[in-house]
């Protein structure tokens, strides 16, 4: 794996990399007391932005000190989310690439980007040139095996750029790809344009993951990363 302090991932790398025991067990205890509620293990994720992502992090350094040893010291958080596979909320996702992250509206839209509303938050389609800039970290809050349904990311297809659904399933059926197994405390460190998938969970335990996607440039113009 060939990782470039304060710019990301080489083209010519993974894309992806696991790095053990980030977090020890008192500190995923606080990460679940600060922004976990199990009121909302029925949905996919729940989301995190602005103040309550930020109060994360500030309990546990230790993930943002991991984004800004890729990205460089200017790196924000954007966005977070929980997930909890478990027996009663158990799902798949096929082949494909994040495209969207919030965004805050400053000026007037622009018609060259694309935007929506996902629980009452702007979201924009992320510009194809500022994908470099951005980082997903998955922090595993409990031990993941490949019977958790972990997700799996195809190597180098950070690369590839911007895929249509269509070239992005592709891409994923003939690539060779990883999984994000590990034990808890461990973090992946993903590029944010890998083409990725999560396959149904064979066990009855919980797989409980914070997901954060990190950026070390503006959002474009005229809208900022939502805070």
């Amino acid at each position: 794996m060939t990782e470039v302090a304060g710019g990301g991932f080489s083209d010519k790398g993974a894309g992806g990399k696991k790095f053990e025991s980030v977090l020890q067990h008192h500190a995923i205890l606080r990460l679940l007391a600060n922004g976990y509620s199990r009121r909302q293990k029925q949905l996919v994720g729940s989301r995190v932005f602005g103040k309550q992502l930020n109060d994360l992090l500030n309990v546990t350094p230790e993930i943002l000190e991991l984004a800004r040893s890729f990205l460089g010291s200017r790196t924000i958080p954007i966005r977070g989310v929980f997930f909890d596979k478990n027996y009663d909320a158990n799902w798949c996702v096929g082949w494909h690439q994040d495209r969207v992250l919030p965004v805050e509206l400053t000026g007037k839209a622009s018609t060259d980007i694309v935007y929506s509303r996902k629980g009452g938050v702007l979201h924009i389609e992320v510009p194809e040139a500022i994908m470099p800039n951005l980082l997903t970290l998955k922090v595993l809050l409990d031990d993941c095996e490949e019977a958790s349904g972990p997700q799996r990311f195809i190597n180098g297809s950070h690369s590839l750029g911007r895929l249509s659904a269509a070239q992005a399933l592709e891409v994923g059926k003939k690539g060779i790809s990883t999984p994000c197994t590990g034990r808890a405390g461990d973090v992946w460190v993903l590029a944010y344009s890998l083409v990725h998938s999560s396959a149904r969970s064979q066990t009855s335990k919980s797989r409980r993951i914070l997901h954060i996607d990190f950026a070390n440039c503006p959002a474009p113009t005229p809208f900022e990363w939502f805070a």
